[in-house]
């Protein structure tokens, strides 16, 4: 017998006699679903462009990561996870702003340096994107001058 590794759709979608006939004689099934699973990614991918992108700022622009295009960064440094429709967190290291991804850490600034040759700075960057990023890692002089110039 066969394990099972069948999806809910080919559960549903195939007769009993169908699923019978793979599990035991070592059948095709009739629905394999294959079909469907291709439309439902390309699906989450243009909702969660089209969520993106009524997300963005004034002159913010995107680039999804080309090892992950589940994942996407703006011109402004905002770290996006598609899959999920969420702007992922980011921590200031020094004045650099840094991400995290499965893969490991990343700088966002020299990502956004060498797409769009913009010097990304925390100092001036719009309050909705600056607020998320976390400032625990900054040192004691940083965190001193963010609580002087935006508390």
């Amino acid at each position: 017998m066969k394990g099972l590794h069948l999806t809910h759709k080919q559960l549903v979608h195939n007769s009993g006699e169908d699923l019978w006939d793979y599990m035991f004689e070592n059948q095709p099934l009739k629905y394999l679903g294959l079909e469907d699973e291709a439309d439902e990614t390309a699906d989450w991918y243009q909702d969660s462009i089209d969520w993106m992108t009524e997300q963005l700022l004034d002159g913010e622009v995107f680039a999804t990561f080309t090892q992950d295009e589940r994942y996407a960064y703006t011109s402004l440094g905002r770290h996006i996870n598609l899959k999920k429709k969420r702007f992922n967190s980011l921590m200031l290291q020094g004045w650099t702003i840094a991400g995290n991804m499965q893969k490991g850490a990343f700088s966002m600034t020299k990502l956004v340096k060498s797409k769009w040759d913009i010097d990304l700075d925390y100092r001036t960057l719009p309050e909705e994107v600056r607020k998320p990023i976390v400032t625990s890692n900054a040192s004691k002089f940083i965190k001193q001058w963010i609580k002087d110039n935006h508390e």
